[in-house]
């Protein structure tokens, strides 16, 4: 999940996300962005996400985070079994269904 980036808007910040830690390279639909607000971590801070849909064109075989994180595809209703955040989980499974 990425964090606001002074030279970059927030598409930006997705779009390099899914880069570093996807390997995915895509367009971005803008008429499909959504917020949600949630609560973070063990301090229980509150926050809210963007959430932009990535239209992937490349999935690359290296990418940056590649040792650090395992890339897998999800059916939408089986989102909330592997994400930690359930309240980003359930928001966008009720969006997209």
């Amino acid at each position: 999940m990425g964090k606001t980036e002074k030279k970059l808007s927030k598409a930006g910040v997705a779009r390099l996300e899914a880069y570093e830690e996807a390997g995915m390279i895509g367009r971005l639909s803008q008429s499909s962005k959504f917020k949600i607000s949630t609560c973070s971590g063990m301090k229980n801070k509150k926050r809210t996400v963007w959430v932009f849909v990535i239209k992937v064109t490349k999935t690359l075989r290296r990418w940056p985070e590649q040792k650090e994180r395992k890339r897998c595809w999800v059916e939408l209703n089986k989102l909330n079994r592997v994400m930690a955040d359930q309240t980003i989980a359930s928001a966008i499974m009720k969006r997209f269904r």
